[in-house]
């Protein structure tokens, strides 16, 4: 499997490349159970963001429920004006606006939150 580290070196991996010219991807932060997660800069607003790919050919039916309920309850939450316990999304990219009909990574979905230093299985 491409490994975004390894990639810095030779080039960013075609899939992330929808992205690069409003953020500057400046960390690679890891493999999730749904896909990878980098963390990069808005060019014009400076602000911080964490990056995260999800190709859904690669999900099981189970895990396709777990994150549209995930993604259903953060939305939800970002929606909230008082809301300063949980991070926020901000942009969810969705395969169409990216994707040419034969392109091979055409089920990434991209959805950009807020960055936070450290995840919620480190604090518990």
């Amino acid at each position: 499997m491409e490994c975004l580290q390894q990639n810095y070196k030779s080039g960013l991996p075609n899939r992330w490349k929808v992205i690069k010219g409003q953020f500057s991807i400046t960390r690679f932060l890891g493999r999730g159970s749904y896909g990878e997660v980098v963390k990069a800069r808005h060019r014009s607003t400076k602000k911080v963001y964490a990056i995260k790919m999800i190709n859904f050919n690669q999900q099981n039916p189970f895990q396709m429920k777990n994150l549209v309920r995930e993604l259903s309850i953060l939305r939800q939450l970002t929606k909230m004006k008082n809301n300063v316990f949980t991070i926020k999304l901000h942009i969810v990219i969705l395969p169409e606006a990216h994707a040419k009909f034969d392109d091979i990574d055409k089920l990434d979905h991209i959805f950009i939150t807020d960055f936070m230093e450290t995840d919620i299985q480190k604090l518990v």
